[in-house]
């Protein structure tokens, strides 16, 4: 996922996904471009058609995720 908030860490990021399946790991990264922070994260479930589920129906949680799904 990318432009996720700022205050976005890993474990919630997993909190957010866990209703789609077994979440193996999750993981965020931070960079700055153009003097602007941008935040993008990583989910990765147990099976591919968690996954698939993750993606067609995706969290859209206003505290934790405001993304675009990659």
């Amino acid at each position: 996922m990318r432009s996720l908030k700022l205050d976005v860490t890993a474990e919630s990021l997993k909190e957010a996904f866990k209703s789609f399946g077994d979440v193996i790991s999750s993981s965020v990264r931070e960079i700055t471009q153009n003097e602007k922070k941008l935040k993008f994260g990583f989910v990765e479930f147990s099976s591919k058609e968690e996954a698939n589920e993750a993606l067609s129906n995706g969290p859209t949680h206003p505290d934790i995720l405001e993304c675009t799904y990659v």
